[in-house]
């Protein structure tokens, strides 16, 4: 991490410590910090956070990338696949009075947008065979469903 007097810890910025010509921050945050899991979508590595923070007059500007892994659980075939997810950031914060920016809530809600509404392994994932529930990706069956 650049400028890591700047944080006061996790996700949260002190304002009057960006400098005029900007920070730069490289950080990784433990999946747990961020609680975004689902049934079906769990963070399985650290999420990274590299962004530049400017400040002028009284707006606080986040621009950077996210990058994590997600593993899935496929909505066709029900199998277990990774996925990465590579986001750019552009946030923006109004600082009047605030000594304190905690970007945390908008990072989660920025990496939940992510997330597919249906998660395929594939796109052309074969499913499962709604008789015998066999796999059609690993196998073929006869029930002709």
């Amino acid at each position: 991490m650049t400028g890591g007097a700047t944080l006061v810890d996790a996700m949260k910025i002190q304002v009057m410590k960006v400098p005029e010509e900007g920070l730069s921050l490289d950080t990784s945050y433990d999946p747990q910090q961020l609680n975004v899991d689902r049934q079906d979508a769990h963070l399985t590595s650290p999420v990274r956070l590299a962004t530049r923070v400017t400040r002028e007059g009284e707006d606080l500007f986040v621009q950077g990338s996210l990058r994590c892994v997600l593993t899935m659980i496929c909505g066709r075939c029900l199998e277990s696949f990774d996925a990465t997810v590579d986001k750019e950031l552009l946030l923006h914060y109004d600082v009047t009075g605030k000594y304190v920016v905690d970007i945390t809530d908008d990072v989660r809600q920025e990496l939940v947008l992510e997330y597919p509404m249906i998660a395929l392994c594939r796109s052309d994932c074969l499913g499962l065979c709604p008789r015998c529930g066999v796999n059609r990706n690993h196998t073929t069956c006869s029930c002709n469903a």
